[in-house]
């Protein structure tokens, strides 16, 4: 049921949401990184999504890694902000906030929204990897932080 639903919430978002504000992270650990499938999704890219009303950045982070992975996200594990970016799809823009984060274990628990879920090596990232997440492991690469660019 949720292959049917997943592109009429989307359809919604897009037509109702003139902005939509959402944060991902890049989830770390030793020299890997953890990667989602979303379903019906041929791509890789980072966990996270939509911000609600009341939420900052930080709080939708904590709240979608604790539901789409059984992650809990403790202080000591945020690092530092990547970067802030935007992307505009016609009269609506988003805006997309990028943590990073190294978690002490390697431990996940894959919930039903999620196709697949896989911790990858920096040095061996699969081919399919989307653009954007793509360009943010590249912007980690290189050190750098607190980025505002379009995503």
């Amino acid at each position: 049921m949720y292959h049917i639903l997943h592109p009429l919430l989307r359809v919604y978002r897009i037509l109702l949401s003139p902005k939509a504000s959402g944060a991902r992270a890049i989830v770390t650990k030793n020299d890997e990184v953890l990667l989602i499938r979303n379903i019906g999704v041929n791509y890789w890219s980072l966990p996270g999504g939509v911000l609600k009303r009341w939420e900052t950045p930080m709080m939708c982070l904590r709240r979608e890694l604790k539901e789409e992975l059984g992650i809990t996200i403790r202080s000591a594990d945020y690092r530092y902000r990547l970067g802030t970016y935007e992307s505009a799809h016609g009269d609506h823009t988003d805006t997309i906030h990028i943590f990073v984060i190294e978690i002490p274990s390697f431990y996940y628990k894959r919930q039903w929204e999620l196709d697949e879920v896989r911790w990858f090596s920096r040095d061996d990232l699969p081919e399919n990897l989307s653009p954007a997440t793509s360009r943010r492991l590249a912007e980690l690469k290189r050190g750098e932080k607190n980025i505002v660019a379009e995503w």
